[in-house]
């Protein structure tokens, strides 16, 4: 009982010293918002753990539903997603790499039944499927 008192004022004691050096607002009042900001974010529940004389958070990343390919596929992935109905120039300009590269990573994406052309050679365009 004596030890829990003890850290309780030292708990206190360092509130008080981190709230005046405008540190923090007062202990804990983050971890609402932590939570909060990952529920709206549509993120897996962050884990808390107090660690030595430390406190540690982790904050999961979001998970993708095209792990395992590369980040040059997942950037043209992500892009064709916010652009339907473009083609190969397109891609190649907005990630500046080259159309061979382009051209590879649909061809991956492809294979991966992520996605499709709809639409004439001429005037038709990449989709997510």
């Amino acid at each position: 009982m004596n030890k829990l008192l003890r850290e309780i004022k030292q708990r206190e004691c360092q509130e008080v010293e981190f709230k005046e050096c405008g540190l923090i607002e007062k202990y804990g009042s983050g971890i609402d918002r932590i939570k909060r900001l990952c529920k709206e974010h549509r993120l897996p529940e962050p884990k808390f753990e107090e660690i030595q004389k430390g406190f540690r958070v982790t904050i999961y990343k979001e998970k993708r539903d095209y792990e395992g390919v590369s980040e040059g596929v997942n950037l043209l992935y992500e892009l064709i997603k916010n652009n339907p109905n473009k083609k190969t120039p397109f891609f190649a300009k907005e990630l500046e790499t080259s159309i061979k590269n382009i051209e590879r990573w649909i061809k991956q994406l492809k294979d991966q039944n992520k996605i499709e052309f709809h639409g004439a050679p001429k005037t038709g365009g990449y989709y997510v499927k």
